[in-house]
């Protein structure tokens, strides 16, 4: 039930959307201590994102949002492994990128023609 949605300034082919959606699954899973079999990820890339004024340096914005879990010390432990993560592996430096954590209850989170509860 966590879902991840990152929007990210850079372009990118088919695979590497799908391995960046399988990354992200990963660290929130695993900081979450959630199943990785009920984590959703969302990759929006190529988005026209301005930081600070700035086009040009990679940027990216990322929501989580998860029924539960969403403590200060996961949300800290996330943040780190976010950006760890997009500074190696995408050169999105820590400092342009902005991370929005929603905790939500089970009855505002609509799956399979219900919500949970």
């Amino acid at each position: 039930m966590p879902t991840v949605k990152i929007t990210i300034s850079q372009k990118f082919d088919r695979e590497e959307k799908e391995n960046l959606a399988v990354e992200i699954s990963n660290i929130v899973a695993k900081e979450l201590n959630k199943p990785l079999s009920v984590t959703q990820a969302v990759v929006a890339d190529d988005a026209i994102v301005s930081f600070g004024g700035n086009f040009i340096a990679p940027s990216a914005f990322i929501v989580v949002m998860s029924i539960g879990g969403l403590t200060t010390d996961a949300c800290k432990r996330l943040s780190a492994a976010f950006c760890d993560f997009l500074a190696r592996k995408y050169g999105v430096s820590s400092q342009r990128v902005y991370i929005n954590f929603c905790e939500k209850r089970g009855t505002e989170w609509g799956w399979n023609s219900t919500v949970f509860e």
